[in-house]
């Protein structure tokens, strides 16, 4: 994950166990052992672990990254994931055809899936949206919709 942009890595940092914390913080930080003694009591007291892994999340981003990626970072998870916005830059693709074409086909053919089976995974997940309904049915077809479609980004 060290190749990582600094949106995916907050994100999977984000993700991360909360159980985990303190072990992140001391094996992938740069943090003092005070600091690390600091967040160690701030979980024992019962602060909100987000908090933390937010704190977390910026810190390895900037030291891997430097503090205008961290800060880019943690608005786009706060602003997508936490609040369900669109991200601020959409990529727009073209696909030949469309009207004739699956939810699986133009999500492999605009890149948003590696493949069939990602596409369909992604459907059956609740990851795709179409104007901006949820659409659980790989096999449907894109006659009867708009054709502006957005993927939320799975973080593993």
């Amino acid at each position: 994950w060290l190749d990582d942009s600094p949106q995916d890595m907050f994100g999977k940092i984000m993700s991360v166990k909360d159980d985990l914390i303190l072990e992140y913080y001391t094996l992938a930080t740069n943090a003092s052992s005070e600091a690390i003694k600091n967040v160690k009591m701030r979980l024992d007291s019962g602060e909100n672990p987000m908090i933390l892994k937010k704190e977390l999340a910026k810190q390895i981003v900037e030291e891997l990254h430097g503090p205008e990626p961290s800060k880019a970072a943690q608005d786009e998870f706060e602003t997508t994931i936490q609040k369900g916005e669109l991200p601020a830059e959409i990529p727009t693709v073209t696909i030949p055809d469309l009207e004739t074409k699956s939810i699986v086909d133009i999500l492999v053919t605009a890149k948003l899936a590696s493949s069939k089976s990602d596409a369909r995974r992604f459907i059956e997940q609740g990851a795709v949206e179409i104007n901006p309904q949820i659409h659980p049915y790989p096999r449907l077809n894109t006659t009867p919709f708009a054709r502006s479609y957005k993927q939320r980004k799975s973080i593993s």
